[in-house]
Order: structure tokens, then C-alpha cells, then sequence
């Protein structure tokens, strides 16, 4: 199901950004965060069940909500900055906030659920947070890297043209 839902994502972002190699760089940080979210699962000795099976799918819907609203804001952005650095540290500075504040405020209202009395609803909050956190910590650490590095100026021009109307 993780193929599935991985390869359906991947064609949303390359419809969305009309551009394969950036729907690669905006599906590495959701990547990114289900393996970390499966790896934290595992330590905490958690079984894969049907509850984290939704933590999962809810881990991938998180991400590319935070890597469309970063590699959006950054093709808009680039189309009147001086330079590539340029765009990203205001892509930052603008979209960071606010994929800060949401994970903050939607993950804080999940964490709730860990004063349920039943394992399967504390796992779900617990995991839901952490998924949040890790979705937004890779969106902000390495979506900016990815651009800066695989995304050339001729990339960025075709993508904000393709993205404007979107925005």
C-alpha cells in the first residue's frame, strides 16, 4: 500500500509542478518522514496494526501538504529574487512559519489523545505528533538542500510560470 499511496503522490506532484524532477525533490522529505516514523514505531516496540497504518497514511498527507507549500512558495518566490539563496531564505522565513505554527497547533491537539486510557488512541496521538514534527523538520531541513542543489534557474522559471496560476 506504501507503492501505491507513494506512486499516486508522486503524480499529484508532477501534475501539480509539471515537472518529474520536482515532484522527486518535494516526495524526498515525505519519504524521509515515513521511514522515520516507521523506525520510531519499531523502537518504541509498537506492532504495525490498523491504527498505525493510519498514523502512516496521515505521516504521507501531512508531508506533501508541507512540500507543496514550501516547493510552491520557493517557485514563486525565485521569479523575483536576485538569486536562488535569495528565494530560499524568504521561502523559509515565509512558509516556515507558517508549516511551524501548523504543526505546532494541529499536532498539539492530537497529542491530547494521550490521555485516552486505551493503547491504540495514546499510539495514535503519540505517532500523529511525531509525524507532524518529522514531515515538518524534513520540509525544512532538506527541501531547501534538494532545491539548492538540483534545482537549476531554467527549472525554477518553467516551474513558477507552470505554479502561478495555482498561487
Amino acid at each position: 500500500s506504501l507503492i501505491v499511496a507513494f506512486s499516486l503522490v508522486f503524480l499529484v506532484l508532477w501534475a501539480l509542478f509539471r515537472s518529474p524532477k520536482t515532484a522527486v525533490i518535494a516526495l524526498a522529505p515525505i519519504l524521509l518522514s515515513t521511514f522515520f516514523v516507521y523506525g520510531f514505531m519499531g523502537i518504541a516496540d509498537v506492532a504495525v496494526n490498523m491504527v498505525t497504518v493510519v498514523i502512516v497514511n496521515t505521516c504521507v498527507g501531512i508531508g506533501i501538504d508541507y512540500a507543496i507549500h514550501f516547493v510552491a512558495g520557493y517557485l514563486y518566490i525565485n521569479r523575483t529574487a536576485e538569486n536562488k539563496l535569495e528565494a530560499l531564505v524568504e521561502t523559509a522565513r515565509r512558509k516556515g512559519t507558517v508549516i511551524t505554527f501548523n504543526t505546532l497547533v494541529v499536532g498539539i491537539g492530537f497529542m491530547v489523545l494521550l490521555l485516552s486510557s486505551f493503547p491504540p488512541i495514546r499510539h495514535l496521538g503519540l505517532f500523529v505528533f511525531v509525524s507532524m514534527v518529522a514531515s515538518c523538520t524534513f520540509s525544512l531541513v532538506f527541501l531547501p538542500v534538494l532545491l539548492r542543489i538540483f534545482m537549476t534557474d531554467r527549472d525554477a522559471q518553467k516551474g513558477a510560470a507552470d505554479i502561478k496560476g495555482a498561487l
